[in-house]
């Protein structure tokens, strides 16, 4: 079975003051839970019945926040149970990540919890026409929900810049494409994605104008204030349209891909680029996106970063050294084309290609066998 996230937006402008104070108060007190947890020598000790915990606020005189309440928990039983949990979740993924040798620090206390973990189906959640029901809040009309379809497993809760989100997890029955033939996809910065057929596609996304006022407006202002704060909320706004439009981009593209049977790209070191000297053009591409959208794709195939796919020629095998400046693959055997073109068709057919050792004399290697 296929797993499918459905994103359904609750309506703001229909929603009651009383039940946007319970959502507020909700994300509210996870993030109280979260951070009691992480508080406890034994973090996996803390119950899940528990009504009130201890939260530092704020003392005028001292101006810090180092006085101790207690602030009663009002949520449901569920939902509380999966916000403990989620620190639980958080400590195993860490030790995981641990083991298999990545350097990780600890977990730190969180300002604000952005998600929470709905986790049982007409219990915790339900779904109806244009409406949600939420353990503790109630019904909330939303949209999208003509979209569901298949089995509904769980949902989260989710806050985000342009309001709050309803992401609904259903499986439903795998429907088996016809699929043919195979493609090879050369990622870059000139043009974005380059098919071994030969076709590009360059998709870029400029700073928008009204980010780059907002920002500026946000420099004159007095920080902690409410037009600071007001302010900084519009520019989360402005920078959340303008990734739903690079994911919107990104899953165009990919989509296209699924029809052939087999997708290679290669692992590009896109990170690397951003830092050295293509900063400006990764950040407004769809780079990243679309190179973990293939990686989720059953029929692609990664190859190393270190493959010399744009120097090495697959017709002879030979190394021709090329510039950035120049865009034309040329040679010693007299092929000659495109080089982006050519790095896509050279990640196809690089399992038959015979291996070459230089012989001193420079661009002209020989073969081994």
């Amino acid at each position: 079975m296929d797993v499918c996230v459905y994103d359904l937006k609750v309506l703001s402008n229909k929603l009651s003051n009383a039940k946007s104070e319970k959502i507020d108060r909700i994300f509210l007190e996870a993030k109280w839970i979260y951070n009691y947890s992480l508080s406890l020598e034994d973090s996996f000790s803390c119950s899940t019945k528990i009504r009130s915990v201890p939260v530092m606020v704020f003392n005028p005189e001292t101006q810090k926040c180092d006085i101790s309440e207690d602030r009663e928990i009002s949520m449901g039983s569920q939902i509380l149970q999966s916000c403990v949990d989620q620190t639980k979740r958080n400590i195993v993924n860490l030790s995981k990540s641990r083991k298999s040798g990545l350097k990780i620090g600890k977990l730190k206390f969180s300002k604000e919890v952005k998600r929470i973990h709905l986790k049982q189906y007409k219990t915790t959640f339900d779904v109806k026409d244009k409406k949600v029901r939420v353990q503790g809040i109630g019904w909330i009309k939303t949209k999208g929900n003509h979209q569901i379809e298949g089995e509904i497993a769980c949902a989260d809760l989710v806050k985000r810049a342009d309001g709050y989100h309803v992401l609904v997890t259903c499986y439903k029955d795998r429907v088996d494409e016809k699929k043919s033939g195979e493609i090879g996809i050369d990622l870059g910065i000139k043009d974005t994605v380059t098919l071994s057929d030969g076709r590009k596609f360059n998709v870029k996304f400029e700073y928008p104008e009204r980010l780059k006022r907002e920002q500026e407006s946000l420099s004159r202002k007095i920080r902690g204030s409410r037009n600071y704060v007001k302010n900084v909320l519009r520019i989360r706004k402005t920078h959340q349209k303008w990734s739903n439009q690079k994911d919107d981009a990104a899953n165009k593209l990919v989509a296209k891909l699924k029809s052939f049977e087999r997708v290679v790209f290669q692992d590009e070191n896109i990170k690397g680029w951003q830092e050295e000297w293509f900063g400006k053009q990764v950040s407004i591409g769809i780079l990243g996106r679309i190179k973990a959208r293939l990686k989720r794709l059953a029929t692609s195939e990664m190859i190393d970063r270190y493959e010399p796919t744009t120097k090495r020629c697959h017709k002879c095998g030979r190394d021709v050294d090329l510039s950035l400046d120049n865009r034309v693959f040329k040679c010693y055997c007299g092929y000659e084309e495109d080089r982006d073109v050519k790095a896509a068709q050279y990640m196809l057919e690089r399992k038959n290609i015979r291996k070459f050792e230089p012989t001193g004399r420079r661009g002209l290697p020989f073969c081994s066998s």
